[in-house]
């Protein structure tokens, strides 16, 4: 597809505004045959129109141009696994193996995938940094981001959030058996 993307279009140049400016300011004395303030004014108001029609035809390019590649890598999909049923249904025919082997479709793109951060405000981090030289296993030289993962957007857990939720549900755990132990003994 061949590039027709436009060159950004001047705007008004500031010194016919302010020849317009002029113009409007003696409006009795600059009169001209074909020219004046309000004739002057009218040139610029059709320029700008000129300019709004290009942008909204510009945007609509945009978006035709984002359909057709939409579309071309749903042709491309469905070009994709239509090759590999014929290449199943040519397992008994060699033939048409042959002729499956030399068409060449193009790897699928995959997105890149994208990683928010959040950085915490400095305050917090001094606290987390504070907190973080208490805390056994904590890394050193921590920028203090959290990232997110999936497509709920939760946050995900440190492995020393992970050890400490960990250890915490084991001592809970533990203390649950000695209760039920301790009811279940004979008492007496």
């Amino acid at each position: 597809m061949a590039n027709t993307s436009l060159p950004p279009l001047d705007p008004i140049p500031e010194s016919v505004t302010r020849l317009i400016r002029l113009y409007q300011a003696n409006a009795d004395a600059l009169k001209f045959p074909d020219v004046d303030a309000e004739s002057l004014a009218a040139s610029v108001e059709g320029l700008d129109a000129q300019i709004a029609a290009v942008e909204e035809a510009r945007a609509a390019l945009e978006e035709a141009r984002e359909k057709v590649i939409v579309a071309h890598q749903q042709a491309l999909d469905m070009a994709r696994r239509a090759h590999a049923y014929a290449s199943i249904f040519a397992l008994a025919d060699e033939e048409m193996q042959e002729e499956l082997s030399q068409i060449k479709l193009a790897a699928p793109q995959k997105p890149p995938k994208k990683r928010k951060t959040v950085t915490r405000s400095p305050r917090t981090a001094k606290k987390d940094e504070a907190s973080s030289e208490e805390e056994p296993g904590a890394l050193e030289g921590d920028k203090s981001e959290v990232s997110y993962s999936g497509s709920t957007g939760e946050a995900a857990a440190s492995p020393t959030e992970i050890s400490q939720a960990t250890s915490a549900e084991n001592q809970q755990g533990k203390a649950k058996e000695k209760s039920i132990a301790s009811e279940a003994a004979p008492q007496g």
